[in-house]
């Protein structure tokens, strides 16, 4: 920068001297010029040629003189722009010089930069290296350290420590010291740094325990401020303080007992806590629930009935289940086995009040009925909507009503057998009532046999006919009413509808093990007591009409049993023409067996365990009636 100013001022200054140098010489000229006529004008005369030829040479010098200014004068300014190049030249090599000299220190510190760079660059990741080390050796050691101050927070004197923020991630410290001294079993002093560490962790548990169990205490004693045991059940007032107090604590409470619970899986010494959380938390409950679960039963019914108290008093555990569900694990997270137990303990409530209504209930009708009622509540809970496990709620009604329906079912086993010794296997007929009974078995027939030959002719007809048979019915009413209340209608054997009576209370409402061997029973004494009866009608009668009574009795009572392996439906009975059977007796000489497709007009099914025991047997009685049949078919 220098140079080039020094360069720039060198050229004007010479450009300035030119001009200067041009203006004298004009200036020279002109005063030559003017003093020209001066000279030759002189004062002094020429006197001698001498003189004259001095004046002319002087004349003639300084004519000379003034037309060679011009070319001094530039030849001068020549030597001053070389004077001035010179100057340049020199001016450059010195820069040259110098922006040598500037380079060359140049890279010195160029060299000299990149040299301390590295150096800064060496020590700064000596210096990160360091850093990570000191770090991780504080990290290390904080795993040895955190015990002192946790111990301070636990040992407070507070009672809600554990509801301070930095509770539970004291815990949580706690559980990643544990995890990297187990995980660094070769450090020093290890085992004794583990037992501080599992010591602290004991006490963090102990404290949520002693919280949780305060807090239910507490609860229940505002609560039993509010409700009094012995004042009538207030379903605002339960649902406020037996539930929604609850509700407003689950939340709070829940964050406390999942850390005992997580812990559990890993440290079993911490199962006794949540044990003792459980035990408190359902003795509250069942101190509260269990005066007003009392009182709602037994304002069920008044007087007490069975069924109503059965099916009200079911459905209330149920839906008291199903909340009480919800409530626990909205808290807990795990101690399903330990809810269930408590469950029983509600639901005996409810049984210790039935069971007694049960040993003391004697008919058969309602023992069935509350066996039904009590399997449809296991069937139909699934319409209530529940919190998580789809067949939980089966399960919650199966707590209610399984000790319930066992005794039911026991008791109505009980009184079936009673009933079966009673009424079938003692049931005794007089020859007097057996002649009555087949007169209006037979008048039964007839107007049956009437009433299809009615259904052929029009409506009109139809309707005259039919009033004229409840008139002709109605001068023998006293004695078909009577053996249509003891004898069952006229066409049923009075054991035979006793049979079909019991097993149709009895029919998928007990197991079906039991009702098999029952079932059994009251065939087999149904079936001897047909025996006993036809034989008695072959004593009054022939033994034609004696076998004709089994067969269809056995017939009946076989179609009748049938639906049983799957669903029973009442069916009408089943009518058999004797007619029929003289139209085809001939045709059934090679072939006893078919008779059962003629009387029944089908095949007859196949019938399993216990029915399938009279087929023997009434195959017996058939292969004899076709013999006395054709017997008095060849002699007429």
């Amino acid at each position: 920068m220098k140079f080039t100013d020094s360069l720039t001022n060198l050229f004007s200054e010479s450009k300035t001297e030119n001009s200067v140098n041009n203006t004298n010489n004009t200036n020279n000229n002109n005063n030559a010029n003017k003093d020209l006529p001066l000279q030759l004008s002189m004062e002094q005369p020429i006197e001698s040629t001498q003189q004259f030829f001095s004046w002319f040479s002087k004349i003639e010098e300084d004519m000379e003189k003034g037309q060679e200014d011009i070319y001094r004068h530039f030849l001068n300014t020549l030597k001053i722009y070389k004077e001035t190049c010179d100057l340049i030249l020199t001016e450059i090599d010195n820069t040259t010089n110098l922006l040598d000299k500037l380079d060359t220190n140049y890279q010195f510190v160029e060299n000299k930069t990149k040299t301390l760079k590295q150096a800064c660059e060496s020590l700064v990741a000596e210096q990160n290296h360091l850093s990570d080390i000191a770090n991780a050796l504080n990290k290390k050691l904080s795993y040895f350290t955190e015990v002192d101050s946790i111990s301070q927070l636990f040992n407070n004197n507070d009672e809600n420590v554990c509801l301070k923020q930095q509770f539970i991630p004291a815990l949580n410290k706690l559980d990643k010291c544990l995890e990297f001294l187990k995980n660094n079993s070769d450090f020093k002093d290890v085992d004794m740094h583990i037992m501080r560490y599992r010591h602290c962790l004991a006490k963090g548990m102990s404290i949520i325990k002693t919280y949780f169990v305060n807090e239910m205490m507490n609860v229940l004693v505002d609560v039993r401020k509010e409700i009094l045991p012995t004042d009538e059940p207030d379903p605002n007032k339960l649902k406020l303080y037996v539930y929604d107090r609850f509700h407003q604590e689950s939340s709070q409470l829940q964050i406390l007992i999942r850390e005992i619970e997580d812990r559990c899986t890993i440290y079993q010494e911490f199962i006794e806590d949540i044990n003792s959380c459980y035990d408190a938390y359902f003795s509250v409950r069942r101190q509260l629930l269990t005066p007003v679960i009392i009182n709602h039963i037994q304002s069920l019914s008044n007087p007490p009935s069975l069924l109503v108290v059965a099916r009200k008093g079911c459905y209330y555990m149920i839906k008291l289940f199903i909340d009480e569900y919800k409530l626990f694990f909205e808290i807990f997270d795990s101690g399903e086995e330990e809810f269930k137990n408590y469950l029983k303990s509600l639901a005996s409530n409810l049984y210790d009040y039935i069971r007694p209504m049960i040993i003391h209930e004697n008919r058969i009708d309602t023992l069935s009925e509350l066996c039904r009622v009590l399997l449809s509540n296991l069937t139909e809970v699934n319409t209530i909507s529940h919190r998580k496990k789809e067949d939980y709620e089966l399960k919650l009604s199966f707590l209610v009503i399984n000790n319930i329906l066992k005794d039911a079912q026991q008791r109505l086993a009980f009184r079936a057998q009673s009933f079966i010794k009673q009424d079938i296997e003692g049931f005794k007929i007089s020859d007097k009532d057996l002649i009555g009974f087949l007169r209006i078995s037979e008048s039964v027939r007839k107007a049956n046999l009437q009433q299809q030959k009615l259904q052929k002719q029009d409506a009109s007809l139809k309707r005259l006919i039919s009033e004229t048979q409840i008139n002709t019915h109605n001068k023998n009413s006293e004695d078909y009413d009577l053996g249509k209340v003891i004898y069952g209608g006229g066409e049923w054997y009075p054991t035979l509808q006793r049979t079909l009576y019991i097993l149709t209370k009895l029919y998928h409402v007990i197991n079906q093990n039991v009702f098999e061997d029952i079932a059994e029973e009251a065939i087999e004494q149904c079936r001897l007591s047909l025996v006993e009866v036809a034989n008695q009608i072959y004593r009054l009668k022939t033994k034609v009409d004696s076998q004709l009574f089994l067969v269809k009795n056995l017939l009946l009572f076989r179609e009748r049993i049938a639906p049983f392996d799957a669903e029973f439906i009442h069916k009408e009975a089943l009518d058999v023409d004797i007619n029929t059977i003289k139209d085809v007796a001939l045709g059934i000489l090679n072939n006893p067996e078919s008779i059962l497709s003629v009387l029944l007009g089908k095949t007859v099914p196949n019938i399993s365990s216990p029915s399938s025991n009279m087929d023997a047997r009434q195959l017996n009685v058939l292969n004899k009636l076709i013999l006395s049949l054709l017997r008095f078919l060849l002699i007429k």
